[in-house]
């Protein structure tokens, strides 16, 4: 038996078109696994989007006023409070690209 709510519906997310990063069997893999762990009246939101020339995708994540990178390093701290984890976000560096 799956450790959820039986009666509410699940919504997974899937953003960020990193599905794209994928090979198309690796793509078919991943959507193939997940449609196993959904039931009935479950949903999928899944973020895709085209190609782009790499500029334009480290323009967008390596922005000039750092968004990006505190965002996703906030991620660490995040995870400290809410997870218990222990991640020292200082001993991290934010590479986009």
């Amino acid at each position: 038996s799956k450790n959820r709510f039986e009666d509410i519906p699940l919504l997974l997310l899937f953003l960020g078109s990193s599905i794209g990063n994928c090979s198309p069997q690796e793509s078919a893999q991943l959507l193939t696994d997940i449609h196993s762990c959904l039931q009935v009246g479950d949903a999928v939101l899944l973020g895709v989007d085209l190609v782009k020339p790499r500029d334009v995708l480290l323009n967008a994540y390596d922005d000039p006023t750092g968004v990006c990178s505190a965002f996703n390093l906030n991620v660490l701290s995040h995870m400290n409070r809410k997870l218990d984890a222990n991640f020292k976000p200082s001993c991290f560096e934010y590479e986009a690209g």
